[in-house]
């Protein structure tokens, strides 16, 4: 029964560091270690070989450099302290693989004076990546969170043996699970790394007094967290409230109310911090500086946890958490002090909060399953499928950008949050960040675009002069099946003018795959590949956005087959925009255009519909540019973008440009057939922009 509960743990924690693991790749701390790995095993293999060690010189500390390996600290602010041939001893005693690692721990620990367990192990991980693990408080915090820690006398440096034994045992299994045999145990300390970073916060405040403050917005407690920025202290500014910058969106607060000292609510941070200015209540005359961190979603939990029920049969662990953690809320005492506002809540803590809650509820506590440091959790609201549609050029293409890159980070969880993004002048924003190419995937449909690119088909290839026909797996189908992989990680998968495709013919059977009740179901493809049938689904955490223009005929064809399984968002003209772009042309010129491109939509729309109106993305490249750079951008845009649009629009009725834009506009007269012939742009009138201005101040009611 003993083994099956360990057995039981072990298969828990391998699944929880794969899920860490594949979510933070980009972590900074874990993408530094395996950038380095291969580079400080090979430096350390050709140096530290044990047969080479009496020829080791001084220098040899130079290769402990804090940027290649974090636990090379120890060893760096040490360096001075120990000697040379100490050094050389303490690592003769290491690697001597002949002896169990426990006992020659404990014998280079005992002969070399700072050779402790945090800066000795470390080494042996670099000597062996596949024998030896790192054991500090780290690891110990991480094996303890994972329910694999079974030793209760910390300092004994024998159990150093069973210890490393768990790590080994972690380590394949977590190959065992994910199939990954290139994770060994330099990659283990790392995810520990990534773990033990807890994104969970204590606000130490009392409740009554958090709600009184006044000349902020949202201060209501559970709804922010505000400071001042330093503590004045005998006049000098103390920074108690530094915590405050370092809270990231999504991150867990935990609510400790000091009017019970009970632990009452938990949030989650709605974005960054912000610096405030607020009413100073001893002198509301003058202003205070101060932080503010905007909270949402906020939940009472069912029962209040009292401090004292917390440390009641945890106070040895709480102690131990304590000498482990700087700045927690409580002292070593375990008596809540009163000092900092915003503390640390170690992972450790938080479980056994948890435990203490479960305990009188029969549930975890809110948000305690949602692990804050597995960098972003998979978005579990809003729709799969949306497509964004609108006249030609209000920016549907970017924004899908900016939509997809927060599906990513989970900062979409709901059809407003989707609204929200469009409204706001989001193409004032930089791009999308690069770092997210390998979760995010872009096409453009076009006429000649097949199920064969999209799905699977049969190719041809060229090998030495012969053709053979292979079956291969087309983009959409090897993007699923990687975001498969990954199943804690949000995929988006782009389709630029998603109504330039035969939608039929490009999707096949995944028109019904993509429905949100059908994610995750596997079909059989009609192609085999190595005489096997082909599996293909749609994964529940790929979202599918597309893009396409009202204004394209296409558009009837395709709204039978998507409109049930896609959320239309509509993206019309921003005004608001335009304004702003157009501000470098001086406030004369500046309103003139805007009157005479509200006229134009004002004539498009009563002609064709609103479908067809200028997007305010014609203006963007006006953006950030004064002058006569500025005016000649403008002529740029009308002459050769906008009018041309304008003649695509009422080909067919040349009588509407000349009714409406008549200065602008005059009958091609090379035309031998009248019926062929079509406006066209009085050029000899229109040559620059002030003869763009010109034509404008004629145009009928100046363009209102």
């Amino acid at each position: 029964m003993v083994e099956d509960n360990e057995s039981e743990a072990l298969n828990k924690a391998a699944e929880k560091i794969i899920e860490i693991y594949s979510k933070n790749k980009n972590n900074e701390i874990l993408k530094e270690m395996l950038d380095y790995e291969k580079d400080v095993i090979d430096k350390w293999s050709k140096y530290f070989n044990p047969d080479n060690i009496d020829n080791l010189n001084k220098e040899a500390f130079n290769f402990f450099k804090r940027k290649e390996n974090h636990h090379w600290t120890n060893i760096q602010r040490k360096r001075n302290s120990i000697s040379l041939e100490q050094f050389k001893e303490g690592l003769k005693i290491l690697l001597d693989d002949s002896k169990d690692v426990g006992e020659r721990l404990k014998d280079a620990t005992e002969k070399v004076k700072y050779f402790g367990k945090a800066m000795a192990t470390p080494i042996l991980l670099v000597h062996n990546v596949e024998k030896y693990g790192v054991w500090n408080d780290t690891s110990e915090s991480a094996l303890r969170y994972l329910d694999l820690w079974k030793w209760k006398n910390d300092e004994d440096m024998k159990s150093y043996s069973e210890i490393n034994e768990t790590l080994i045992k972690l380590k394949d299994k977590v190959r065992e699970i994910n199939s990954d045999q290139h994770f060994d145990l330099w990659k283990l300390d790392g995810v520990f790394h990534v773990l033990m970073d807890s994104h969970w916060w204590i606000e130490k405040t009392r409740e009554f007094g958090h709600n009184k403050v006044q000349g902020i917005e949202n201060a209501e407690f559970g709804k922010s967290l505000y400071s001042p920025q330093k503590d004045k202290w005998k006049g000098v500014g103390r920074d108690y409230y530094k915590n405050m910058t370092k809270i990231e969106p999504n991150d867990l607060i935990i609510h400790l109310n000091l009017d019970n000292n009970s632990f009452v609510g938990i949030s989650k941070a709605a974005s960054k911090y912000k610096e405030i200015k607020y009413p100073d209540s001893e002198n509301p005359n003058r202003l205070k500086e101060g932080y503010q961190v905007e909270l949402k979603e906020y939940v009472t939990l069912e029962r209040p946890v009292k401090w004292d029920e917390v440390k009641k049969n945890n106070e040895e662990n709480l102690k131990r958490i304590r000498n482990k953690n700087y700045n927690l809320f409580y002292e070593e005492n375990l008596r809540i002090h009163e000092g900092t506002y915003i503390t640390k809540a170690p992972l450790e803590f938080v479980k056994i909060l948890n435990n203490v809650y479960k305990n009188s509820t029969g549930q975890d506590l809110p948000y305690f399953n949602d692990n804050p440091t597995d960098d972003k959790n998979v978005n579990k609201m809003g729709p799969k499928n949306i497509i964004l549609n609108g006249p030609v050029g209000t920016g549907k293409t970017y924004i899908s950008d900016i939509i997809a890159q927060k599906i990513v980070d989970n900062g979409i969880s709901s059809i407003k949050d989707i609204e929200d993004i469009i409204k706001s002048s989001i193409l004032n924003a930089e791009g999308p960040d690069k770092n997210y190419t390998e979760r995010i995937k872009k096409i453009t449909f076009h006429k000649s675009y097949s199920y064969e690119d999209f799905i699977v088909g049969i190719k041809a290839v060229s090998e030495n002069g012969n053709i053979s026909y292979q079956v291969e797996d087309g983009i959409f189908k090897e993007f699923c099946d990687e975001a498969a992989k990954h199943s804690n990680q949000n995929y988006v998968f782009i389709i630029d003018e998603i109504n330039r495709g035969d939608i039929s013919r490009i999707f096949g059977e995944l028109i019904t795959l993509i429905e949100e009740d059908k994610r995750g179901k596997k079909i059989k493809l009609p192609l085999k590949k190595d005489k096997q049938a082909l599996d293909f689904s749609v994964p529940d955490n790929l979202y599918i956005i597309g893009t396409m223009n009202d204004s394209d005929r296409n558009i009837a064809l395709i709204d039978v087959a998507l409109r049930r399984r896609f959320t239309f968002f509509r993206i019309g003209f921003n005004e608001n925009l335009l304004s702003q772009w157009l501000n470098g042309l001086g406030d004369e010129s500046k309103n003139k255009i805007m009157k005479f491109v509200k006229y134009l939509n004002h004539e498009i729309k009563t002609r064709m519909g609103e479908d067809y109106e200028i997007g305010h993305a014609f203006f963007a490249p006006l953006d950030g540019i004064n002058g006569d750079d500025a005016k000649n951008e403008v002529y740029t845009i009308f002459k050769y973008r906008i009018f041309p649009l304008l003649e695509e629009y009422f080909h067919s009725d040349r009588e509407i440009l000349t009714e409406f834009l008549k200065e602008f506009y005059e009958s091609d007269s090379s035309r031998k057939n009248e019926n062929d012939r079509i406006p066209i742009i009085k050029a000899k009138e229109f040559k620059d922009f002030n003869g763009l201005m010109s034509l404008i101040e004629k145009t009928p009611e100046n363009g209102q």
